[in-house]
């Protein structure tokens, strides 16, 4: 029965050694003498591994520190737009100075900034980059971030096109050869002030980037 006993006692010293590490303490809970040689072995072990377990989350705790710190530094430069991009609706917009295809605008696009990207004309951006390129670009038709994939047309942040959006007529096709969207307001379309069409992607046109913020 003595050994036994002894097991058990070592057994509810262990669960309460356990329990102190997982509240952060270090001193392990009193034990009797006649207990201690049958665990102290264990205690040890236990033990060694909760100070191990401390330490560790200290180091985590600095190293969170630090980040929130490079966060904090980072973020003035977040909430302003560079140098030339104007900002719209909390985002940063840019309108390419050349022609380049669809691949060609994108990656244009990520070399004029970090987070660049062809524009998403979602309903917030859409009318106020419209404007922007009606009013200071000298290209009649510009790639925007608009893709068909095999799941419909996508926007460059990944996100699906849900609503009609603004297609000149006729509707955009589904061959292989326009898979890219172009804004068009070059008057080519009866009726039509400005628009998107479908296009193919290895098309000249110029482009307009953003950054969200």
């Amino acid at each position: 029965m003595a050994p036994l006993l002894n097991q058990l006692t070592c057994a509810a010293l262990l669960a309460a050694l356990a329990a102190t590490g997982v509240r952060g303490e270090t001193e392990p809970p009193p034990a009797s003498p006649s207990d201690q040689p049958a665990c102290q072995g264990d205690l040890q072990d236990l033990l060694q591994g909760t100070v191990e377990l401390l330490k560790g989350q200290q180091e985590l705790r600095r190293e969170l520190a630090k980040v929130r710190r490079r966060l904090e530094a980072l973020q003035p430069q977040l909430d302003e737009c560079p140098d030339k991009w104007m900002a719209f609706n909390e985002s940063c917009f840019i309108v390419g100075a050349d022609n380049r295809t669809a691949d060609g605008a994108a990656a244009a696009c990520a070399e004029l900034h970090p987070r660049g990207r062809l524009a998403s004309l979602e309903l917030e951006h859409r009318y106020d980059v419209q404007h922007l390129l009606l009013d200071i670009s000298p290209f009649m038709r510009f790639w925007i971030g608009l893709r068909l994939d095999e799941a419909g047309w996508r926007w460059s942040d990944g996100t699906l096109l849900t609503e009609q959006g603004e297609w000149m007529p006729p509707a955009p096709g589904d061959t292989t050869e326009e898979e890219c969207a172009v804004y068009d307001r070059s008057h080519a379309h009866p009726g039509w002030t400005f628009g998107w069409i479908d296009e193919d992607c290895n098309s000249l046109a110029g482009y307009v980037c953003m950054i969200g913020r």
